[in-house]
């Protein structure tokens, strides 16, 4: 019979229990393994037990699948019963723990184990070709099943998370090809090539709306001057020219990556978007959303905490929320500036929320020029925890104020509870408070 054991090695029951991802450094040593009866410090580590009715030696081999990935051969050497008259002997093998990226997976050889949620852990004990014992166990349980709060950790049941992506195109810069004065409707500049058939231009302060484009002649036609608040001026020949290109800011294959990012993330709280996600790329061959106007120079975040006087750019970006209160929505943006420093991301959550607007939460804004691969998970944590930073935060932690580059192994990307967490009093409860408002949010 093949079971599978916690890190106390008490059965764990598949038909009521899951496996989890690990949220622990994984390079931490806690899951070392040197006898039959080792317990570890992981509650999310696991371990194989086969128990066979005669003695096959000091050691056996069994076959370990994780969702769709190759089997591999895992050596169980942890003996107890041997020998025993008409007796059984039981098997154990190292603890394993789950993980969700290639740098956490290549720590620990077998014992780290690369998933994602809802794979399925089978394993098989062989004699020759013919297959003995077979054993199966989900990583996390269907979103309908018992919750894994405190003391039902193991049940780990997946909560979703629903996000709406808007892609905004870049802006383009060009030059008046002759003077204008206040009144002309049609403007020639040096090129139109790369430009929206519709949309807005800026020439130093005036906004001017423009309903067509003539490529031949460089032309941007039906332009209505002075829009938002901006007075209709003349602009002198070469004066500058800012305008929405139809090339988004970042590709769909990056949206997805970004996607892929958050679910590997939050699987330690047990957490995965609610697929499929709706991405606003502009339309048919993802151009990006045509820029408004405000955008044209930059995307600027008012410098408050709380917010309490939008810029007119956030006050322009909430009309992209999707209509769903309980979703996140995530804006990608060609610069974002707050006053005048450029950031990486920016998260609204409610307790920055001082407008009395409730549009002015649950999203984050992403600078396409500068953000990080963990950049989005982390203001995805400042919406679902409903924080700004907090201090003592370990480097460890995805909340760690500091993004990193890439995955590394003892990067700022745990969820606690785990060591270091405990060991600084930060985010030992991150993951209870974060899966009990995933699927509605706070407001």
């Amino acid at each position: 019979m093949i079971t599978f054991l916690d890190h106390n090695n008490s059965l764990i029951d598949p038909e009521t229990r899951a496996l989890n991802v690990s949220n622990h450094v994984s390079d931490d040593g806690d899951v070392a393994t040197s006898a039959f009866g080792t317990t570890v410090n992981d509650r999310n580590a696991f371990r194989i037990q086969v128990e066979l009715d005669q003695y096959q030696g000091s050691s056996i081999q069994v076959k370990l699948r994780v969702g769709s990935r190759p089997w591999i051969t895992l050596t169980l050497s942890y003996p107890f019963g041997a020998g025993a008259p008409g007796g059984t002997t039981r098997y154990r093998g190292v603890f394993h723990r789950l993980v969700t990226d290639e740098p956490d997976d290549a720590v620990l050889g077998n014992q780290t184990l690369l998933c994602k949620l809802r794979d399925l852990v089978l394993v098989r004990y062989q004699q020759g070709t013919e297959c003995i014992e077979q054993a199966a166990i989900r990583v996390g349980r269907s979103a309908s099943e018992d919750n894994n709060d405190h003391p039902n950790h193991l049940r780990h049941d997946v909560r979703l998370l629903k996000v709406n992506v808007v892609v905004f195109s870049r802006p383009g810069t060009t030059a008046l090809d002759g003077p204008i004065d206040a009144t002309a409707t049609q403007i020639k500049v040096d090129s139109v090539a790369d430009a929206h058939e519709s949309g807005f231009i800026q020439i130093e302060s005036e906004y001017i709306e423009y309903d067509g484009l003539d490529k031949t002649n460089n032309r941007f036609l039906n332009c209505t001057r002075g829009i938002e608040g901006s007075t209709a001026a003349p602009h002198a020949d070469n004066s500058p020219t800012l305008y929405s290109t139809t090339t988004p800011v970042v590709s769909r294959s990056q949206v997805m990556a970004d996607l892929a990012t958050i679910d590997e993330r939050f699987a330690q709280a047990t957490i995965r978007l609610n697929r499929p996600v709706s991405i606003n790329m502009g339309g048919t061959g993802d151009p990006g959303v045509v820029l408004p106007s405000v955008f044209l120079d930059g995307f600027v975040a008012a410098n408050e905490d709380p917010l309490q006087n939008p810029t007119e750019d956030e006050q322009r970006v909430v009309g992209y929320a999707d209509s769903n209160m309980h979703s996140m929505d995530i804006f990608y943006v060609d610069e974002l500036l707050v006053d005048t420093i450029p950031v990486y991301a920016y998260a609204y959550y409610p307790s920055a929320n001082a407008t009395q607007d409730s549009a002015y939460q649950n999203f984050c804004i992403v600078s396409a020029n500068i953000y990080t691969t963990l950049s989005i998970p982390h203001e995805v944590m400042h919406v679902l925890l409903n924080a700004s930073h907090r201090s003592s935060e370990p480097d460890t932690a995805l909340f760690y104020p500091t993004p990193a580059a890439g995955k590394p192994v003892g990067g700022p990307k745990r969820i606690g509870p785990y060591p270091d967490a405990q060991s600084t009093g930060v985010g030992n409860d991150d993951t209870m408070k974060i899966r009990s408002i995933v699927e509605v949010l706070h407001q």
